[in-house]
This record gives structure tokens, sequence and C-alpha cells, in this order.
């Protein structure tokens, strides 16, 4: 099951770079971010540092998967190998999430009237895979621990 997570999660990875090269070439000059519930105002960044800091996030982030994954797959207990398999997993989830966020920024940004209710859906669905991922850490560490 790993390599299918692993091979899913490189597809992944390459699809987060694609849409990043793809916003970063759409976007304004200038990145209004609105999120009423956290500013007051909205933020706005130049393209470049906003372009640069996802970059890092998704380098990041990535790097991490994909070192918490290979460190569990040398680990020889069975629940290692569930572990390096939930680990590209999350991976996916959080890739498909860092899509569906900058695509949504980007269609923002665009300056169309867009209809928003099919955009809040899908981020809201991203959401919700991201923690269905998140939650399945423990089941699948209880699971694994009661087969013992």
């Amino acid at each position: 099951m790993k390599k299918v997570f692993k091979s899913i999660w490189w597809f992944s990875i390459i699809g987060i770079f694609t849409v990043l090269m793809w916003v970063y070439a759409s976007l304004p000059s200038f990145v209004n971010i609105e999120a009423a519930e956290l500013f007051k105002y909205p933020v706005q960044f130049k393209k470049e540092p906003f372009f640069y800091i996802a970059l890092a996030v998704v380098v990041v982030f990535n790097f991490l998967i994909y070192g918490g994954g290979l460190w569990m797959a040398k680990k020889t207990r069975p629940l290692a190998a569930a572990l390096s398999s939930w680990f590209f997993a999350f991976g996916i989830a959080l890739n498909f999430f860092l899509i569906v966020g900058l695509n949504t920024i980007n269609t923002l940004n665009s300056g169309e009237k867009v209809n928003t209710g099919g955009v809040e859906l899908l981020v809201w669905l991203s959401l919700a895979f991201l923690a269905i991922a998140a939650l399945a850490l423990p089941v699948l560490v209880v699971i694994n621990l009661s087969k013992k």
C-alpha cells in the first residue's frame, strides 16, 4: 500500500508545482487575501513574495512528509509500515488542499466576477479530506496495536 500512496504523492508534487507556476504566471502584480474573520482589512502581497512564501510552504511540508515516510520505512515493526503509508497519504491530502487554496487565491484575484459558492465548497471539501487523513492516524495506530 505504501508504494501506491508514494506514487500518488509524487504525482501530487508534480501537480502542486504545476499549479504554483500557473498561479504565479496569472496573478496580478499585487495579491489580495481577504479573510474577514482573521484580518480587519485585506492583506496585500506583491506577486513575488507571495510566490516564494507559497513555494517555501510547499517545499518544507513535502520535505517533512518525505523524511517522515522514509524514516518510518526503515523501521521493521508492522506499525512502522502503516505509518509510512499514512505519511504519504497525508502528503496527498495536504498537496490537494494547497492546490485548492492556490487556485482559490488565483480565482479571487483574477478580476473576473466569480460565483464563490462552488469555490467555497471545494475549499471545505479539501479541508475535510485533510482532516480525514489526519484523523486516520489514531485509527491506524489502534488497528495495528490491536492485531498483536
